[in-house]
């Protein structure tokens, strides 16, 4: 990521999702692992002047509605959820 990335033809503009809960018993996950991801993804995001969604933040605030038992996904609904969401701050880029 970097310079590549940043470049872009016409006025496209990138935007980085941060990574959302790992819980406790996710298979294969360490939960907590993505706050470090995020925290690392944000310094090069801020450095570049990418546009950040921070999806976790928005994710914790619903984790209990919407995030399957011991599992990185969402439920269907949760999934509608995040593309509103996703939607919505593309808007507001445009």
């Amino acid at each position: 990521m970097g310079r590549e990335t940043t470049t872009t033809s016409g006025d496209a503009r990138l935007v980085f999702a941060t990574t959302t809960s790992v819980p406790t018993g996710a298979t294969n996950r360490i939960a907590g692992d993505e706050l470090a991801y995020n925290a690392i993804a944000r310094g090069v995001m801020e450095r570049f002047g990418i546009s950040v969604n921070d999806l976790h933040q928005f994710a914790d605030e619903r984790v209990s509605e919407f995030q399957k038992p011991s599992n990185v996904h969402y439920t269907e609904a949760g999934n509608r959820l995040f593309a509103e969401r996703v939607a919505a701050v593309i808007h507001g880029l445009l």
